[in-house]
């Protein structure tokens, strides 16, 4: 994703979180990219150390103000959902088609939505029916 004079606007605790809040900015009409931590550096034997594992999220310079609009709403709704506790589940799924991720509602689990990015269809999480559907029985 090509971003002019790219901005760091979000450093998340992991690289999931970093991708939801990338893909948010996305659907908000933000370009984003999330840039994972991929180092073994940050890795302990009971996680990533925060202070060293630090996935980051860039927009362009010119979408900052609008991206921090949307990620302290972001923020909001998680605090919200978390203090009644609720779960909090999403499932990234990739697109067959252009190759790009997207994250979605868990209650969409096993459902076909429109790929936000290209329009075609892109399957949430595993789909209710066997993987030899339309296969002819003998």
């Amino acid at each position: 994703m090509n971003l002019t004079d790219p901005v760091r606007v979000y450093t998340a605790a992991s690289n999931t979180d970093a991708q939801m809040v990338a893909e948010m900015l996305n659907a908000g009409g933000v370009k984003a990219h999330a840039v994972e931590d991929q180092s073994g550096v940050s890795l302990w034997f009971l996680g990533p150390m925060s202070q060293y594992h630090q996935p980051d999220v860039f927009v362009s310079g010119a979408d900052v103000d609008r991206a921090k609009e949307l990620i302290a709403q972001f923020e909001q709704w998680h605090r919200n959902r978390s203090e009644h506790g609720q779960e909090i589940t999403q499932i990234l799924a990739t697109c067959d088609v252009c190759g790009q991720k997207t994250l979605f509602p868990a209650d969409l689990q096993g459902t076909v939505q429109d790929c936000p990015h290209c329009g075609d269809f892109i399957d949430v999480g595993e789909l209710p029916w066997d993987s030899d559907v339309g296969e002819p029985e003998e």
